[in-house]
């Protein structure tokens, strides 16, 4: 599918890709097809880092919005209204026609819907975490709340009451308005050219779009489900990007007078991730 087509002219805040829901993807990729737009870069930013910003400075609000949870409500319209970020239908939301169905759908997430007079539908979600573990392991601070406190305003919508804490009261404004200066100073963005696409893991990072004039096509494919580690598997990804090797030669118990013959011709047949430490007796040879 293609990206949000919220007008260009708007930006769209850092979120984790449908946070807002009970299951969120693993995985976007992006890919550009065409830009000659001036802006529209899709900014990303590292959630750990958000979540150990906000523990060293606001421990109180961590340790509440890890107790709590938060839930999301949006007033979407009955019909596309592409003159808002927040246009998408709640018909097109729930790919559904008819109230019943959306209700039938919006029952699967945990979702209450409240129709309004004049077609709008109030969506206010279940309790959701604001706080997960990512795929390296650490904490992250996974939610939606930036965009939607800052970016899921029109005529329908007041941002300030998008997203509340799980028990309904409302959040630290000067905590959320910090905190989205802190991502803005910390973001990292390239330019989008034709052919260039991205994978993002959705647990660990967020992403955002800024505003562009011009013309710019950007696709995006979402996934669930992560690949298990096989012995077919050659390498593991660090958190630093760095590769290491998935077999490796382990250098317990092996006699000292053979150790180094042995480490050679492991490297001289492809071996390239040595386990060894000083208490085995035999890192002289090994080196």
């Amino acid at each position: 599918m293609t990206t949000n087509e919220s007008p260009p002219s708007e930006p769209i805040p850092f979120h984790h890709e449908l946070a807002q829901t009970p299951n969120p993807p693993d995985h976007i990729c992006f890919y550009c097809s065409v830009n000659d737009a001036q802006g529209g870069s899709t900014p990303l930013i590292r959630s750990d880092m958000v979540f150990d910003y906000l523990n060293g400075k606001y421990p109180e609000f961590i340790t509440k919005i890890e107790q709590l949870g938060v839930k999301y409500i949006k007033v979407a319209p009955e019909e596309n209204d592409p003159s808002s970020a927040l246009g998408r239908s709640w018909k097109a939301s729930f790919n559904v026609s008819t109230r019943e169905e959306a209700q039938t759908e919006a029952g699967k997430q945990g979702s209450i819907l409240e129709f309004l007079e004049n077609g709008d539908c109030r969506i206010i979600s279940q309790m959701l975490p604001a706080v997960r573990v990512s795929s390296n392991g650490n904490k992250t601070f996974f939610n939606q709340i930036i965009a939607a406190y800052t970016g899921w305003i029109d005529s329908r919508n007041d941002s300030k009451k998008a997203v509340v804490f799980g028990d309904d009261t409302p959040l630290p404004g000067e905590v959320l308005t910090d905190l989205a200066t802190y991502m803005k100073s910390n973001e990292c963005a390239y330019r989008w050219t034709p052919g260039k696409f991205v994978i993002v893991d959705n647990t660990v990072a967020y992403h955002s779009r800024e505003p562009f004039n011009g013309r710019r096509r950007v696709f995006a494919a979402i996934g669930q489900g992560t690949k298990p580690v096989t012995d077919t598997t050659t390498h593991l990804v660090l958190n630093s990007g760095d590769k290491l090797p998935s077999l490796g030669l382990g250098l317990w118990k092996m006699p000292a007078e053979s150790c180094s013959d042995i480490v050679y011709n492991a490297i001289k047949n492809g071996y390239r991730l040595l386990d060894s430490a000083c208490d085995y007796g035999n890192e002289e040879k090994t080196g």
